[in-house]
C-alpha cells in the first residue's frame, strides 16, 4: 500500500510502499527503552520505495544490527534500518503514517526477552 507520512513538526515528509496489513510487535529491551512502552509496533517498508520529500531523519545506532531514524527537531521516531548491507529492509512506526492505519499486529519478535511491567497477563510474559 502506498502511504505518505512524516514527523510531528512536518520537517520530515515521505512516501513509501508498506505492508500495512501486518505489523511487527517487537518486545526486545532496546525497543522498550526507545519507546517507553512494553513493545514497539512497526510495519515493513517495501525495499527501494522509501522517498523523503523534505528533510531526511537523523540516525542513532541503537544496536549492532540496526539504527533508528528520528526528526532532529521534534524527536518523532520515523524508521528503523538494518546496518548490514545485505539486510536491505526497513520498518517504520505506523504512527508516522498519515494516509492509512495499521489493520492488525500479527508477528511478535523478541518475545523471550520482553518485560511486561505488570501490564500484560503473567501467562504471556517471560522473565
Amino acid at each position: 500500500m502506498r502511504v505518505t507520512g512524516g514527523c510531528l513538526c512536518g520537517n520530515i515528509r515521505y512516501e513509501a510502499d508498506v505492508f500495512l496489513h501486518n505489523g511487527y510487535i517487537c518486545h526486545c529491551t532496546i525497543c522498550q527503552r526507545s519507546t517507553g512502552q512494553p513493545a514497539e509496533i512497526t510495519v515493513l517498508i517495501k525495499a527501494g520505495t522509501l522517498k523523503y520529500l523534505k528533510e531526511e531523519p537523523k540516525y542513532f545506532v541503537s544496536s549492532d544490527t540496526g539504527k533508528r531514524g528520528f526528526c532532529e527537531n521534534c524527536g518523532s521516531r520515523i524508521v528503523w534500518q538494518a546496518l548490514a548491507a545485505e539486510d536491505d529492509w526497513l520498518t517504520m512506526s505506523p504512527s508516522a503514517v498519515w494516509t492509512a492505519r495499521l489493520k492488525r499486529g500479527s508477528r511478535g519478535t523478541y518475545t523471550p526477552t520482553r518485560n511486561c511491567h505488570g501490564i500484560m497477563p503473567a501467562r504471556t510474559c517471560r522473565s
